[in-house]
């Protein structure tokens, strides 16, 4: 009676049993991996999703009947490789011929940091063909790769499941489509879409490249027959990444179609794309070529705008610090003499020449007293002023005035007497023994 009840709920289920599958993520330190499964899973990243370790974790995937109950009809395994190549060799436990048919690829590269996207999909793709060179000549990776490219050719862009016995319609490959076929499928996440803004307002990055960007990704897409989505922050395209994830691995209905208008939402389906389709990007090129290089065209602008290569320094002995600090004293404290004697003589010659003035005009006053004494009777001793008491006190003080200390020279001469008793004090160590060390105490008689 069960087993009868239990074929009678599988007939009339809307989905057949499905097979477990895995997920494979694959990308460089800080893009976003941990993020990207957090997002599948329908939760948001929090700080222990950071991996904390290398080698590779493991987190599992809900698969969710959305047209009945929402309930979970199957798991998906993740597995997070290690952001470095060091860690591919752990690639064997998971793409090896018994599991390869039960795999998928997802490989995710950073749009905040563009200028490490091509090579951080160029090194993870060799990685994959190097470790797949191994069981590649098996009748079975022949039979994956040709259903892969079956796949490729019978895409339909219709959000409806396809009906039994429907004719399906094959199209021959563009040139450079599927021209390296892992046999497996195989997605492109390009996380923080929403940094494309900000690269604008950093960096001086126009439209044209955000298109040259773009165009690269998918021409190495359209090589590897990867399906290509953009993801942001608050959950852009997040179902979309899910749809599409099923879709690949389970041939369920995608219900979402391609979207190439958008900077920060593309959406680019396996098999939908062409050379044509690419080319179109390339008519907001303006400064840039669509055979220029992406190395010399999307540079590293923050290395450039914010120099932090480490600059190693060498400690210098303390003997050779003091001789050239003597040295720049010795220097400095002659270049400071020579600069301040010209002031000093001028202000020497406009003192005399003040002198000369104050002894003329008190001998003038003198003659005329001595005139006016001989020609009026003496009442009382006339008052003398004190202007000329002081000029009289100069004039007759033959003692030359003292001269004003040089400025900037006392620390100067300072520093110089410091140093050099410094150097006297390492040299008569140097004779006397090793530094730091007493010396000898006479026996006391």
């Amino acid at each position: 009676m069960w087993e009868a009840l239990l074929e009678d709920v599988a007939s009339h289920s809307s989905n057949q049993k499905l097979k477990s599958k895995n997920l494979l993520f694959l990308g460089d330190e800080g893009c976003g991996k941990n993020t990207v499964v957090a997002g599948l899973q329908g939760r948001k990243s929090v700080q222990e999703d950071k991996m904390l370790g290398t080698g590779m974790e493991y987190m599992f995937l809900d698969v969710r009947d959305k047209d009945e109950s929402d309930d979970v009809i199957e798991r998906m395994g993740c597995y997070i490789l290690n952001g470095t190549t060091d860690s591919s060799y752990l690639l064997q436990l998971v793409l090896t011929p018994e599991l390869i048919d039960d795999a998928m690829l997802v490989m995710v590269v950073d749009l905040a940091r563009p200028w490490l996207i091509m090579d951080s999909l160029q090194k993870w793709s060799n990685e994959i063909s190097s470790h797949l060179e191994s069981f590649s000549g098996d009748d079975k990776m022949q039979r994956l790769r040709d259903e892969r490219v079956k796949q490729y050719q019978r895409f339909t862009e219709s959000t409806e499941s396809k009906k039994e016995g429907e004719e399906q319609v094959t199209l021959d490959l563009d040139e450079g489509t599927l021209e390296t076929n892992f046999g497996i499928p195989f997605v492109v996440v390009a996380t923080k879409s929403d940094c494309l803004e900000q690269l604008s307002q950093d960096y001086d990055y126009h439209q044209e490249h955000l298109d040259f960007i773009q165009l690269h990704i998918r021409r190495f897409c359209l090589k590897h027959g990867a399906s290509l989505v953009y993801v942001g922050k608050g959950g852009k395209n997040k179902d979309t990444l899910y749809r599409s994830v099923l879709n690949a691995a389970y041939d369920m209905p995608l219900s979402y179609k391609a979207n190439v208008s958008e900077n920060d939402s593309i959406f680019i389906p396996s098999g939908w794309d062409n050379p044509t389709k690419i080319n179109v990007l390339t008519e907001s090129f303006q400064n840039i070529k669509s055979e220029d290089t992406f190395a010399e065209t999307i540079k590293n602008m923050s290395a450039e705008n914010n120099n932090t290569a480490a600059k190693e320094i060498v400690a210098e002995m303390e003997q050779e610090f003091l001789k050239k600090q003597q040295q720049l004293l010795g220097s400095s404290a002659s270049s400071s003499s020579s600069s301040e004697r010209q002031p000093t003589s001028s202000r020497t010659t406009s003192r005399e020449t003040r002198d000369v003035s104050e002894r003329t005009s008190t001998s003038t006053t003198a003659a005329v007293t001595t005139s006016k004494d001989a020609t009026e009777p003496t009442a009382t001793p006339s008052r003398v002023p004190s202007s000329t008491r002081a000029a009289r006190t100069t004039s007759g003080s033959t003692k030359s005035p003292r001269r004003p200390p040089v400025p900037g020279t006392e620390g100067q001469d300072v520093l110089k007497d410091f140093f050099n008793s410094l150097l006297q004090r390492r040299e008569g160590d140097k004779k006397d023994g090793a530094p730091g060390t007493a010396a000898p105490k006479p026996d006391a008689k």
